[in-house]
């Protein structure tokens, strides 16, 4: 059954104030600015929480200290591999110190430019990055 064309056009005009503009242009920049920044960094969450990827981040982190990390088996998690990470960095430090060599700094075994991002990441996978956290900001 097709519809009848209209008959007649009714117009609806919605006049706002100063406040109400500033408000409504308010809310669509912040919108607009959560979107973006949603847009950057879900590539990001998205590596953390990929074992695989982590895996490679965290042997390339062990290469640039001068150490190797190889992951042990059993581990599916990125909370599990950044436990296994640090257990075995645990080892390399203590062993570094107890030979006398540097830890931490340029050459150690947190690269000095690295050391705030590796930090970082540490804390990330400790809270917790199952996919909740309250409205994708990561679980933070």
């Amino acid at each position: 059954m097709s519809k009848r064309k209209p008959d007649q056009v009714i117009e609806f005009r919605i006049s706002l104030q100063d406040k109400e503009r500033e408000l409504l242009e308010h809310i669509v920049y912040v919108e607009g600015t959560a979107k973006a920044f949603n847009q950057f960094t879900e590539p990001f969450v998205e590596i953390v929480k990929d074992v695989s990827a982590m895996s490679l981040i965290f042997g390339a982190l062990a290469a640039y200290g001068g150490w190797k990390y190889v992951v042990s088996p059993g581990i599916e998690t990125a909370e599990d591999l950044f436990a296994d990470f640090m257990e075995q960095y645990d080892v390399e430090r203590k062993a570094r110190t107890a030979a006398g060599e540097a830890v931490g700094g340029v050459g150690g075994l947190v690269p000095g430019p690295l050391g705030p991002l590796f930090r970082f990441l540490g804390i990330y996978i400790q809270r917790g990055n199952d996919g909740g956290g309250g409205g994708g900001g990561g679980g933070f």
